[in-house]
């Protein structure tokens, strides 16, 4: 077996670098694996549903991930999110956000495959339930290597060009119907900037929003499908990404900017003067608006990086707060345990109860536009959420991850602390989280402060304590 193959299995999903650590090789073991665990687990008949990011690379993925389910199995029943399908794009092309919506309750399993906002050498699989629960991949390394087999890649044939079935079209439908009765309760007209990235967000989302948006003025850019990204890379967390769409927003004078990742389950804003705004505050202003007038004294889920403005003001609502690890995962895995209304983090992923408690950006951008019609503007919304002094996550190579959380354990050993996910510390003036990547050498670490000057004396000593541990 290929040695890279292990490190495609990530915490959450499949993913990694084409010709590396995915290949067809890969691909079509995956489908062997697929094949057998759904006639298994759901008998003759089974369903699943596939579909597909704008990567060069996934259509030969996904055509050799099918040879492996029919040399398997021939009682799966296929079917494809084939929305503008093409000669380059034969599968078509599908957000992550809108297959959760079509897979959910219809289809006994579903596979994305995308590697998100990762550069355009990566690609990936992630597999999801009728209820978008993933399949956890330690679970499918342990199939994959039952199935892994040295014998020579079977022939591939050039794929058909293929087609959503009536069933999915009335789905997609359904899903604009859904959305329909919510933007429709604007009021205001609003002027919008918004950035495709050049990836998944460019068929169905961006089909919504020229047929249906109407009566707001929206200026694209980046609506094309691109499998090399490059006005940029399709990743909402990073700052110089949103170069161009800053542009964008003040040249047309736009009420707001709206970016979308690379598969359409993130989303990413800049105000009407073109600032970043940090995503902890817009899970605020959505919780602040689904609490007022939609389900009062609901459950919120936020990540523990999220600043302390957001706990705050879904208490402020009448709301409950609950504080989960980091990744949409655990947002996700807690939303069988408790009926909470909305669940997002500081990346971008917002998840809705409303929908299926899964990851919907256009209905993220509903919630920001209704709180945005009480204010003059986007940057005055946002300022009433500048309360504290919070920087942006930073992250930094170790050679010991757990070693640099101990330390800043016994350092603030006075102070309150939880070790939910990482280290995080509560003082009265201050909150900071350390914690280790799930995947690599890496910690990310987050300061939040009252004043600024606290923040930074805060952030210059754990940089300090992080730099001598890691040379211990």
């Amino acid at each position: 077996m290929h040695p890279e193959y292990k490190k495609a299995f990530k915490a959450y999903d499949i993913r990694g670098v084409y010709g590396k650590e995915i290949d067809e090789n890969f691909a079509y073991t995956m489908g062997k694996v697929i094949g057998k665990y759904m006639i298994e687990k759901f008998g003759k008949g089974a369903t699943l549903l596939i579909g597909c990011d704008v990567r060069e690379k996934s259509v030969t993925l996904i055509t050799a991930f099918e040879k492996g389910i029919s040399d398997t199995t021939p009682d799966i029943q296929i079917s494809y999110a084939a929305f503008e399908s093409s000669e380059d794009y034969p599968y078509g092309i599908c957000s992550s956000a809108v297959l959760y919506y079509i897979g959910q309750k219809d289809f006994d399993l579903s596979v994305c495959c995308t590697a998100s906002h990762n550069p355009p050498e990566h690609v990936g699989l992630k597999f999801f339930d009728k209820e978008v629960i993933f399949v956890a991949s330690d679970f499918l390394w342990d199939l994959f290597q039952e199935a892994y087999s040295d014998a020579p890649l079977p022939l591939l044939e050039k794929p058909s060009i293929k087609s959503p079935s009536a069933k999915i079209i009335e789905k997609k439908n359904k899903f604009f119907t859904f959305l329909d009765k919510k933007f429709d309760l604007l009021q205001k007209k609003f002027t919008l900037s918004i950035d495709f990235s050049n990836g998944a967000a460019g068929t169905v989302e961006k089909e919504f929003i020229e047929t249906h948006l109407h009566k707001h003025t929206c200026f694209l850019i980046n609506a094309e499908p691109d499998w090399d990204f490059k006005a940029h890379i399709s990743d909402t967390s990073v700052p110089e990404f949103y170069a161009q769409l800053q542009k964008d927003t003040i040249q047309h004078k736009s009420d707001l900017g709206i970016m979308f990742d690379g598969d359409a389950d993130r989303i990413g804003f800049v105000d009407n003067e073109g600032e970043i705004i940090e995503l902890d505050f817009i899970l605020a202003i959505m919780a602040r608006h689904i609490l007022e007038y939609e389900e009062p004294q609901g459950k919120i889920l936020y990540d523990l990086t999220c600043s302390r403005i957001v706990a705050e003001t879904i208490e402020k609502y009448k709301g409950t707060p609950i504080m989960t690890k980091m990744w949409r995962f655990f947002i996700k895995e807690i939303f069988d345990k408790e009926q909470w209304s909305l669940g997002g983090e500081t990346s971008g992923h917002f998840m809705f109860r409303s929908i299926g408690g899964h990851e919907c950006t256009l209905l993220a951008l509903y919630y920001v536009l209704q709180v945005l019609e009480k204010y003059p503007s986007s940057h005055e919304m946002i300022h009433h959420y500048r309360k504290y002094h919070k920087g942006i996550v930073r992250k930094v190579y170790v050679k010991d991850k757990q070693k640099i959380i101990e330390k800043v354990k016994e350092k603030y050993q006075d102070e309150h602390t939880h070790t939910l996910d990482g280290i995080s510390v509560h003082a009265e003036w201050w909150r900071l989280n350390v914690r280790g990547s799930n995947t690599e050498s890496i910690i990310r670490y987050t300061v939040e402060a009252d004043t600024q000057e606290t923040r930074e004396k805060i952030m210059e000593e754990l940089e300090t304590l992080i730099h001598e541990a890691n040379k211990e």
